[in-house]
């Protein structure tokens, strides 16, 4: 999934449909203020929101019946999605819930994107209070906070709209970035500044080269947050990791927002 771990206290985002008596783990929706908790990144939780993913029996999602692995990467792979932009559906991608700049890491190897043109967002902000819709995590129609999340954008040929691979979303694998963008973070700009996306933009090449993680951040004295892929562990020595989610450190690529990531990648960039 989406970094290591997700905020389940209330937003108090103006939200589009929303009234404004938000209480801590949820938020009132429209006059008859039902209440709808956001999702809680426990596995039961991940679970059930994967259940209800497949339940809305959308045409571009097909079971994926080779899954193993924990309860939660087993009913999150089920939701496969066929790309109308690359014969590569989520079921032949390497991929593992909570560990989504590995997943992305894997996918910017994968063959079948090599030779297209490539770059890594990364999306956080200085509180680790990032608001996301779309997200499988969550329950339908409601948004997501995580810490930051990893997704990749390609085109494979100029003038071409740019689209994003996100392992984590109910939207098409992949979809436009405008599409992906408008869905994800809808009218932000009505949002609180603590839950605004803040976006590194990296070649995939660069971020192949240079991600080290060792994993440090998902473990405790107890042992694992959440069960860690099947894979080594990315790079050699400590995990740099922070440097890119800590927008301060001119580390490697870009720092963006929103609009700017519009201005470069969007539909209006098409020449």
């Amino acid at each position: 999934m989406a970094g290591e771990r997700c905020r389940s206290t209330a937003t108090r985002a103006r939200l589009p449909g929303t009234d404004r008596r938000h209480r801590r783990g949820t938020i009132g929706y429209g006059g008859a203020h039902a209440v709808h908790r956001i999702a809680d990144l426990s596995q039961p939780a991940c679970l059930s929101s994967a259940a209800r993913c497949q339940a809305e029996d959308r045409s571009d999602r097909t079971a994926d019946k080779q899954c193993t692995g924990c309860g939660v990467v087993a009913a999150l792979r089920t939701l496969a999605r066929v790309t109308p932009y690359r014969d590569l559906p989520l079921a032949a991608c390497a991929y593992t819930a909570f560990y989504c700049e590995e997943n992305i890491w894997q996918l910017t190897g994968n063959p079948a994107l090599v030779d297209d043109e490539r770059v890594v967002l990364i999306i956080t902000n200085p509180t680790r209070t990032c608001l996301l819709w779309q997200q499988c995590a969550a329950v339908l129609g409601q948004p997501v906070v995580w810490d930051y999340h990893v997704v990749l954008v390609v085109r494979s040929v100029p003038g071409q709209a740019w689209q994003v691979y996100d392992f984590d979303t109910r939207l098409a694998f992949p979809s436009t970035l405008d599409t992906w963008l408008g869905e994800t973070f809808p009218g932000c700009d009505q949002w609180l500044p603590d839950l605004l996306p803040h976006f590194r933009v990296v070649p995939a090449a660069d971020f192949r080269d240079r991600l080290v993680s060792d994993r440090s951040h998902m473990k405790t004295a107890g042992g694992w947050r959440q069960p860690p892929p099947p894979w080594p562990c990315i790079g050699t020595g400590p995990s740099n990791l922070q440097r890119f989610l800590d927008f301060d450190d001119a580390f490697i690529g870009e720092c963006l927002w929103m609009e700017e990531v519009l201005e470069k990648f969007g539909e209006r960039s098409i020449d």
